[in-house]
């Protein structure tokens, strides 16, 4: 895991730009619950994935096609948060 919540933003933004599913899984716990806007989950109404391997599954549909390129606005940090707006 990284030491801060913006470094797991960095690492986060580059796992899914380098489609690299192996670097993303480092920034969540084996239990990590993953909430997700059903729009975007058509086969997972609630848009709920819990645990890496369910977590990477919607990442690999999702955010990690070949076309998808991330890039962050803003982001914000206090104590173990951090936010980020993205495009």
């Amino acid at each position: 895991m990284p030491p801060s919540a913006k470094d797991a933003a960095r690492v986060y933004h580059q796992a899914v730009n380098s489609k690299d599913l192996v670097l993303l899984r480092t920034i969540f716990a084996d239990d990590a619950l993953l909430l997700v806007p059903s729009a975007l989950t058509p086969g997972n109404p609630t848009g709920t994935f819990r645990g890496h391997d369910d977590d990477m599954g919607f990442f690999a549909g999702v955010s990690c096609p070949d076309q998808a390129v991330i890039t962050y606005s803003h982001v914000y940090e206090a104590e173990t948060t951090c936010v980020v707006e993205l495009e």
